[in-house]
């Protein structure tokens, strides 16, 4: 699901998976020898390690059209903001 997801991404919207992530929309060298791992839990969230480079996503979603409206909210609704 995931794949698929990430290859029917916009430009801006994989920039938006990217920041949600790994705190970032651009790839840098310290991120390109590393890879996004993705655990799934018994939870109900989707949620992000940054510094882990790490997206924790539950085991089970009904369908596509479940996780990838879930997959858009969390990435859409993601913001960072330094003080």
């Amino acid at each position: 699901m995931l794949q698929t997801f990430v290859k029917n991404l916009s430009v801006d919207e994989l920039k938006n998976f990217l920041k949600f992530v790994i705190g970032t929309s651009e790839v840098s060298m310290s991120t390109l020898p590393h890879r996004i791992s993705v655990p799934c839990y018994s939870g109900d969230s989707i949620f992000a390690s940054t510094c882990l480079l790490e997206l924790n996503r539950p085991k089970h979603f009904p369908n596509y059209s479940s996780f990838d409206s879930a997959m858009r909210t969390v990435i859409e609704g993601s913001s960072f903001k330094t003080a």
